[in-house]
């Protein structure tokens, strides 16, 4: 099988993805070893469990079985019965954010 590699670089991370499920240690060991030559140091980079459970195909079917499961992958969201319009600022914190919107839901 031809290994795929997939690289996620940001400021203070970096990621490696394989289409292969469960590559196994030599594969990360080859990438790890193979960013060395770009600057990384291979001994800095962690690896962590991916992200994705195991599951059969009747425990996935029951999941995406769910209600709202559906809409929620076509980016369809229930109506939230708001009084008013909301208007988001970007300047403003997250928390503002969140209240403000607790307030227009339960006036």
């Amino acid at each position: 099988m031809i290994d795929h590699l997939k690289l996620c670089v940001l400021a203070s991370m970096l990621q490696i993805y394989s289409r292969t499920p469960n590559p196994g240690p030599a594969f990360i060991e080859k990438y790890k070893a193979y960013l060395a030559n770009f600057g990384y140091d291979p001994s800095k980079i962690k690896d962590t469990p991916q992200d994705c459970e195991v599951m059969s195909n009747s425990k996935l079917a029951a999941m995406m079985s769910m209600p709202g499961m559906q809409k929620a992958l076509t980016n369809e969201f229930p109506d939230l019965e708001l009084r008013s319009s909301v208007q988001f600022n970007p300047f403003t914190s997250v928390f503002d954010t969140l209240k403000k919107l607790l307030e227009l839901y339960f006036k």
